[in-house]
């Protein structure tokens, strides 16, 4: 016992007591450490990695309390708005503020204390201990801020609490040992909670707070600041934390040894926000569970970096083409969670790591695919595939040393030559395959052939244009391994000879489609790059081809003698011509891939090998030159004169002949390679006759083959294209084009051909927000017919696929819709970028070619933008959004650059606000429409006005370039078009040559429509007065008859049927748009073979096919229905025919020009119907928006001054903003009535200084059915009087040229009010410097009102203010007062201090008044 007794060595201490004897169980160790901790770096505004020594005891008792701080933001979080900290090293105390709702100041029933007293100096107090509560506050066991008071010399809290009425002082010393009598006063101020302590640095070894620790602790404020909401405001130490959102917290954290990038961040839900950034230096996490910081992490960040690993693993797996372990990506990640967890569990008390299983979160965190892409994209999985290719390569390196084994192993679906490697390899042929389905064909035709030399290998796509591919992306190409060790190839050796390789021919067998030649091409490619001397190995490499199409004899059944294979379409097309009619003996097969052969065919195809083998021969240096030009990054402009240089109709000659057994490389490169590379632009460059690429063009052809006039999922129309188009390549892409023909968002579509039934995707996301196919609907819209005419389906040359007639080689619209809808596109060696147009410039060009006249230049348009598309230079536009400065400060943005969507743009405003350039922006936007509020700092944005770069600093500019205008011509040929211009001419020659062939069309029809309807008179009456006997007579009688009587034979039309999507209206003879439903009307359909073959039963045999010709030529009369042999009927055909006669002399009369003309003027009319409807939609939904719309008040936000300049600058800011928030109260109620004016809609008893409750209880009495009115505003162009403005002091003069002056008038202000606003008695007024202040250069509206009840006038000045020399801002304008014609009388009474006035506008709505919609309709204080 050493002497000790018993009550020496069994102690029994209190709760505290205890806590003081054993800190380390409740705060963590008191003795210092020393290890790397983050730190905020106030110089930089970075965290940094810094080796501190520092004490966990004396920080947890602060984070206690600062928890504390946040907790009360989840208990109140629309009151608490603010946590300030101060820590002060000198006096070694610390102090934690909070607004919001306070403790309440009342006694305790059960134990007769004061609430506050309680909770801060009795332990085991806690309102945490219902477990039944899911609280997601970061106390638990009851002790928290009581441990700060235990640790302390002295504790002090201070509480109000609003509804009690009372405010709570309470301090404690000696380590809560003594305290004092609280002191309750009345108190009817606002809630708040400030808590002071002074820790006892004694019980922590120290004298005081160190530097390392002030450091960790202000970062623990940086924590709170950025894991709590965004509308809490942190200060330390009287300065306010500029980071005030997960967000922003993170970009603070630099990444390890690489300049600052944006982070892969996402809010997944109200509990959970992810951030997942590349680390350098190891696995790294930086967590917070309900505002704690977990430093260890715990369950909540092994639930996330779970997620990540599984997605990065498998995305890592794919790229590098083997298997990456968790354990290779893990290092790489630095990992930043923000959550929520209910009643969580931690390791200890100090509160480090928690504990709580994933199922007992009370809420999931499923990473969206958004975050999932931001990672799979960052260079993480780039190091782990690293890791993995590096261990690859290492492994690859050694196999490949020792490649010339018997037998090779590990790869799969390789089917080794038994022989390869061995004393016979170099007559084993390796034979690639296209995918696997070839490799079965390949499989079942070596049942004739000796297996000991064949080897079979399939290929899994593409393989990998190697040349000029890094040694790291080779080395992940599996197919490159697999065939370089198949055939035992050595990266480090050169051969001249096959001997040394386990293969001494390798054989390409492929589709015999462009897909097919392209991966012919690669693999040449491939060995030409690496080991060139082996294509000069005579029979080295070769390739299997297989019959495109096959003819065989009907009637043969399975029997397979007389049937001709055809390798190569030429051949095919020389012997059809040849044959003539007698091809209708023959059973057609086409074989566009090798899996429609069977096995039966493979084994034939074998038997025969040496008819189905090609070998490739090296002739010459040009060769390799070729190899070279087809496949290399800088041969770009010899691709393009490649492709140029070819002729879409080559001829027998020039095409490939596989009747030969041999082929050099470069007739292979000429002759089917650039089939592919024509096929690869023709998918991606649009034809410049429709517009249209292949894919868009079968779907056109199937929507109007199916008439698609009701909705359809988009699904099943990409099914129904598949089918009746054959569109060969996957649906999810069919997908993808359908919705882009409906889109019609700003930048998207000017006039979209299908409807948007259902979310097609908005500005927003530029389109990518749109919903899935199979939940989505559309349909051909109103105008698609008449832009692509449906009598011009007659006269379009079809496509022939696989002897299935598909769309047209193109359609003919009515106008270029290459130019209105634009495109883009990125082909072989070529890409176009074509802007859209308007469709109204591009009509009223086409109106100057049909009448002779010259084309007028234009300029990019696009539906919906509201910006302006500027000239810079030929070809060069720039596209400007729209930006107002505000006398507050505040920027408007109501439009943004074409190509710029609104989420990116929003992005781009918090990297502003990061740096605190933008303090703080509020966004209204729709689905439609841009509107942000963005206060930019002061100085900042007085700089950007005095040079005047507003737009250029806020990205508000693009360039839209019109300079690379491709497109296939009219006859298969990629063109390059100087401007738009160019485009229109050459549609112009096509589309009336086309127009003549409609007429000729027309003609014809209406003729045979004519003669018919003849006919079907006189038989009619003749049946009627009994001159020709139908019944009881037989069929050979009835047709000798006709044709005795000189009834006309009208064999059947071999043209295509007339869509029924014709657009017809009512009955209305004018036009040639309503011809054809007429001249189709009375065109029988051609009789069966079976009904034929009834009919003529009893007809000799040799007689069946004289009779059967003829009863078809008949058969519009023998159709007749009884109810046609009537006199009505007579009646009816002969006006029909009278019909027929009128509209064909109308034809005749017409010229191919009038035709067009006449449907320009059409499709003119529907457009602006269509545009009309549009924006009225626009405006409706506009004016709905600003019924909510609140004033973003800015003086409230607390702005950090850069200079002694700005903090003169910022008192005039303070008026100004004060006077903006009177003026723009009523601007959304003078807006949401102008966007009724412009939208067509006029409300009896409105004016413009209309309350938004006039407004709305309008609309809500009147609807959408009133009548349309139009706006006049005066223009700025009417200028007539010059002047000077100056700054004297802080008041400012205007003088005009004429001797008068101008004053009490607000340069820049919303609104300015004379009350004699007339040119000849107007006055001095002095301009208030409070007006804007900012020194700005710019053009500057100011509006004069008139007095109430007289008769008025409209001035408009229009002002330049530039700086002087001397800084002082000097003003140069011209002014005009532009009376109207008559005088008006104001309807209502606007005054200036009115709270429904609106000074944002001048004019007023009154029963005589025209209003213009193009004109402006309002301003603020600087419109750029």
């Amino acid at each position: 016992m050493s002497g000790r007794t018993v009550e020496e060595i069994y102690q029994k201490k209190t709760q505290h007591e205890h806590i003081l004897a054993r800190p380390d169980m409740y705060i963590g160790t008191i003795e210092p450490v020393t290890e790397d901790v983050w730190v905020y770096d106030e110089a930089d505004n970075v965290m940094k990695l810094r080796k501190c020594t520092w004490t966990p005891g004396l920080y947890k008792i602060f984070d206690e309390i600062l928890v504390n701080a946040a907790d009360n933001k989840v208990r109140d979080p629309h009151g608490q708005t603010t946590i300030k900290v101060w820590v002060d090293a000198a006096r070694g105390l610390v102090r934690v503020y909070n607004n919001g709702e306070g403790i309440p100041v009342q006694r305790h029933r059960e134990h007769d204390l004061w609430v506050p007293e309680m909770i801060f100096g009795h332990l085991l107090t806690s309102s945490n201990y219902d477990d039944t509560e899911a609280k997601v506050t970061g106390g638990r066991n009851g002790f928290g801020a009581k441990l700060t008071n235990v640790f302390s010399t002295r504790f002090e809290v201070e509480t109000v609490h609003s509804r009690s009425r009372k405010k709570f002082f309470m301090r404690w010393r000696n380590n809560m040992l003594e305290n004092e009598e609280a002191v309750i006063t009345p108190c009817d101020g606002p809630d708040y909670t400030v808590v002071t302590f002074y820790p006892d640095f004694e019980k922590f070894n120290l004298e005081g707070f160190t530097e390392d620790m002030v450091l960790i602790m202000q970062r623990r404020v940086y924590d709170i600041a950025g894991c709590t909401d965004k509308s809490l405001c942190c200060y330390l130490n009287d300065t306010r934390i500029a980071c005030r959102s997960f967000p922003e917290y993170v970009d603070l954290y630099p990444t390890m040894g690489e300049e600052r990038k944006p982070s892969s961040y996402s809010r997944v839900n109200d509990r959970w926000e992810v951030c997942v950034r590349v680390s350098n230096v190891g696995f790294q996490q930086v967590s917070f569970v309900n505002s704690i910081a977990t430093t260890r992490g715990g369950t909540h960040v092994k639930y996330i970096v779970d997620q990540i690993i599984a997605k990065v693993t498998d995305q890592a797996m794919r790229k590098s083409k083997t298997e990456v372990k968790p354990h290779m990506i893990r290092p790489h990640l630095f990992i930043f969670v923000n959550s929520l967890i209910e009643n969580p569990s931690f390791d200890s008390q100090t509160k480090e790591t928690l504990n709580t299983p994933k199922a007992r979160f009370g809420s999931t965190c499923d990473l969206p695919a958004s975050l999932i892409d931001c990672v799979l994209k960052s260079s993480i999985v780039e190091r782990a595939v690293e890791m993995a290719n590096s261990r690859l390569n290492r492994e690859m390196a050694m196999k490949m040393r020792n490649t010339n084994r018997k037998q090779i192993l590990g790869i799969p679906k390789l089917d080794d030559a038994n022989e390869a490697g061995g004393k016979y390899s170099q007559r084993c042929t390796l034979i690639l395959t296209e995918g696997d389905s070839a490799k079965a064909l390949c499989t079942a035709g070596l049942a004739v052939e000796n297996r000991d030399y064949f080897g079979v290998f399939p290929l899994r796509g593409k393989p990998l244009n190697v040349r000029d591919a890094s040694v790291k992306k080779v080395m992940g190409c599996a197919e490159f391994q697999a065939v370089s060790k198949i055939m035992g190839l050595d990266l480090s050796q050169k051969y001249t000879s096959t001997e040394g390789l386990r293969y001494g021919h390798l054989m390409i067998m492929s589709d015999q489609d462009h897909d097919g030649s392209h991966i012919k091409g690669l693999i040449i490619n491939m060995i030409h790059n690496y080991w060139p001397d082996l294509l000069k190995v005579p029979g080295f490499l070769q390739q299997f081809i297989t019959p495109i199409v096959k003819a065989r004899k009907k009637g043969r059944g399975n029997n397979d003698e007389g049937t001709i294979s055809f390798f190569s379409m030429p051949d095919y097309f020389e012997w059809k011509n040849a044959v003539g009619e007698g091809i209708k003996n023959y059973e057609l097969r086409y074989y566009k891939g090798l899996g429609t052969s069977g096995a039966k065919e493979g084994r034939e195809y074998f038997e025969n090998i040496d008819r189905h083998r090609l070998n490739f021969v090296y002739e010459d240096r040009k060769d390799d030159d070729d190899i070279v030009m087809a496949f290399a990054k800088d041969k770009v402009d010899e691709r393009k004169r490649w492709i140029t240089e070819f002729k879409a109709n080559t001829n027998i000659n020039e095409s490939m002949n596989y009747n030969v057994r041999n082929v050099s490389y470069s007739e292979f490169v000429h002759k089917e390679l650039i089939l592919f590379s024509v096929a690869d632009c023709e998918r991606s460059i649009p034809s410049v006759v429709d517009g249209l690429k292949p894919g868009q063009r079968k779907i056109m052809f199937s929507a109007f083959k199916r008439n698609l006039v009701r909705s359809l999922k988009v699904a099943q129309l990409a099914g129904y294209v598949s089918e009746h188009a054959a569109y060969h390549h996957g649906e999810q892409s069919l997908v993808q084009t359908i919705v882009g023909l409906a889109q019609d968002y700003v930048g998207a579509n000017n006039v979209p051909l299908l409807y948007r039934d259902g979310q097609f995707g908005t500005r927003l996301q530029g389109g990518k927000d749109h919903a899935a196919g199979r939940y989505i609907f559309t349909r051909l819209t109103d105008i698609a017919r008449r832009i692509y005419h449906p009598s011009d389906d007659f006269i379009v040359e079809y496509r022939d696929d696989d002897g299935l007639s598909v769309e047209p080689f193109y359609y003919v619209p009515v106008i270029p819709m290459v130019l209105v809808n634009g495109t883009a596109g990125i082909g072989t060696g070529f890409a176009t970028n074509i802007p859209n147009y308007s469709p109204l410039d591009v009509i009223d060009n086409l109106n100057r070619l049909l009448s002779g006249e010259e084309l007028q230049p234009m300029k990019p348009w696009y539906f919906g933008f509201t910006g302006t598309i500027e000239e810079r230079e030929k070809g060069k536009f720039v596209s400007s959004g729209c930006a107002t400065v505000r006398p507050d400060g505040v920027v408007h943005i109501t439009e943004l650059p074409i190509g710029t969507w609104t989420q990116q743009y929003k992005k781009f405003l918090e990297d502003l606000r990061e740096r605190e350039i933008v303090i703080q922006y509020r966004e209204h936007n729709t689905d439609v429409t841009v509107d942000f509020e963005v206060f930019i700092h002061p100085e900042v944005l007085r700089q950007w006005v005095a040079q005047g770069c507003v737009e250029e600093r806020l990205q508000l500019r693009e360039y839209i370039h019109a300079t690379n205008i491709i497109a296939f011509d009219r006859e298969g040929k990629i063109t390059k078009y100087l401007d738009a211009e160019s485009v229109l001419k050459e549609f112009y020659l096509v589309r009336l040559e086309y127009y003549a062939r409609r007429r000729e069309f027309l003609l014809e029809q209406l003729q045979r429509a004519a003669l018919k309807l003849e006919n079907m008179v006189r038989f009619v009456n003749e049946v009627i007065d009994g001159t020709f006997i139908v019944t009881r007579r037989s069929m050979k009688d009835v047709l000798k008859d006709l044709k005795q009587r000189g009834y006309t034979p009208f064999p059947p039309q071999q043209k295509k049927k007339m869509s029924s999507t014709t657009i017809v209206d009512e009955e209305d003879n004018d036009g040639a748009r309503k011809i054809l439903p007429d001249v189709f009307e009375f065109e029988s359909v051609p009789l069966c073979e079976q009904v034929i073959g009834k009919i003529l039963c009893t007809a000799e045999p040799e007689e069946i096919n004289m009779w059967k010709g003829v009863l078809v030529e008949y058969d519009y009369l023998l159709s007749l229905r009884m109810v046609d042999l009537t006199v009505e009927m007579a009646m009816y055909f002969r006006t029909k025919r009278e019909q027929m006669l009128n509209k064909h002399n109308f034809v005749l009369s017409a010229s191919s020009k009038d035709l067009w003309r006449e449907d320009l003027d059409l499709l003119r009319s529907d457009i602006e119907k269509l545009f009309d409807e549009r924006r009225r939609e626009i405006a409706l939904i506009q004016c709905k928006k600003l019924e909510k719309r609140q004033f973003f008040d800015v003086s409230r936000l607390r702005v950090p001054l850069l200079s002694d300049a700005a903090r003169k600058a910022d008192r005039s800011l303070a008026l100004r903003q004060s006077n903006c928030k009177r003026e723009m109260s009523s601007k959304c109620a003078s807006e949401s009535f102008a966007l009724l004016v412009d939208a067509g809609v006029r409300v009896s008893g409105l004016t413009e200084g209309s309350s938004i409750c006039d407004i709305n209880e309008a609309r809500r009495k009147y609807g959408h059915s009133v009548a349309g009115g139009k706006r006049r505003l005066v223009r700025h162009d009417e200028v007539s009087k010059r002047g000077k403005f100056s700054s004297c002091g802080d008041q400012r003069h205007v003088s005009l040229s004429d001797g008068s002056d101008t004053d009490d008038c607000s340069i820049g202000a919303p609104s300015v009010s004379p009350s004699d606003a007339t040119p000849a008695t107007q006055k001095s007024r002095k301009i208030s410097d409070s007006s804007y202040g900012f020194g700005i250069e710019g053009e500057v509206d100011i509006f004069f009102e008139d007095t109430v009840g007289e008769d008025f006038s409209e001035p408009a000045t229009q002002a330049n203010i530039v700086r002087s020399k001397s800084e002082s801002p000097v003003l140069d304008f011209s002014a005009e007062y532009a009376t109207e014609p008559k005088s008006r009388k104001r309807p209502r009474s606007i005054e200036d201090n009115d709270e429904n006035t609106c000074p944002f506008y001048v004019d007023v709505v009154g029963e005589d008044v025209e209003y213009d919609s193009d004109q402006c309709i309002g301003f603020d204080a600087c419109v750029f």
